[in-house]
């Protein structure tokens, strides 16, 4: 099965914050608190991920961490993935 990789959840991330760094490209060790998104935003953004991407919500509650990172999120949502 493949990973859900950062490129897959930029555009998602990137609806919901008003700018981004253009200096560099966003990477895996980005704190979303440096980009203004507070734990409700980070929800609606694993929500909307969840859609787009066609993850299992059911799995969230066996999450137990908030993610505080880009990597963290997008780990968050390869947990999200259906096994088959």
């Amino acid at each position: 099965m493949t990973q859900i990789v950062i490129e897959e959840v930029l555009p998602i991330l990137q609806s919901f914050v008003a700018t981004m760094r253009t200096d560099r490209a966003p990477s895996a060790a980005d704190r979303l608190s440096d980009m203004g998104i507070d734990s409700l935003t980070t929800i609606n953004i694993v929500v909307s991920a969840a859609e787009t991407l066609g993850l299992n919500l059911e799995k969230l509650e066996e999450i137990t961490e908030a993610p505080s990172t880009i990597g963290d999120l997008v780990s968050i949502l390869n947990s999200l993935k259906e096994s088959n």
